[in-house]
């Protein structure tokens, strides 16, 4: 698993593969090692597909507590993550997309 995590004046930028970690582990260690809470953006995979409605409602519940300003989902988040995602810029992030 590879997590690319950018300190920009806006926020942290979090970058994820597949997310195989847990996307909540993902975030806890980006904040950790990085130092600040602030999170800017979060963009890759979150590996959800898989998983029932009620188990994604409260990842999308935890990610929300995060207070992220965007989130760019890709391939294996699923279709069932974005409908819970609130107060945040949702899109879908595939390969090729460019983030500025």
């Amino acid at each position: 698993e590879l997590v690319m995590t950018i300190n920009t004046s806006k926020g942290l930028v979090v970058i994820t593969g597949c997310a195989h970690s847990g996307i909540l582990n993902i975030l806890d260690k980006a904040i950790e090692d990085s130092k600040t809470d602030n999170i800017y953006a979060l963009l890759g995979g979150f590996h959800l597909s898989n998983l029932n409605e009620t188990k994604i409602k409260e990842i999308a519940d935890k990610i929300n507590n995060y207070k992220i300003n965007k989130i760019g989902i890709s391939h294996c988040t699923g279709n069932k993550m974005e409908k819970y995602l609130a107060n945040t810029n949702t899109f879908q992030f595939n390969v090729g997309n460019i983030f500025e």
